[in-house]
């Protein structure tokens, strides 16, 4: 909390608890990505092009959300089993 400018029950105040606030981070990741899930079901294209749809899609996702995922792959590996 301290890095990041805010007191701890401030933090507390709008998140339960840490994975709340991981939640609401990883929240519009997830939403891009199920938007992208959705284009498979789009039959007015053949399955070729709706693969080619949810696949850039899916990529798009990734490189807007690169630095969470980035610090999710880093929290982890520092994190013990």
């Amino acid at each position: 909390t301290r890095r990041a400018g805010v007191t701890r029950s401030a933090f507390y105040f709008y998140f339960e608890n840490k994975a709340a606030a991981v939640a609401a981070l990883l929240e519009p990741m997830y939403d891009d990505g199920f938007m992208a899930g959705d284009l498979l079901t789009n039959t007015a294209q053949p399955p070729r092009l709706r693969i080619r749809a949810m696949l850039e899609a899916l990529l798009d996702t990734v490189d807007q959300h690169r630095y969470l995922l980035q610090a999710m792959l880093e929290a982890r590996a520092t994190t013990p089993a």
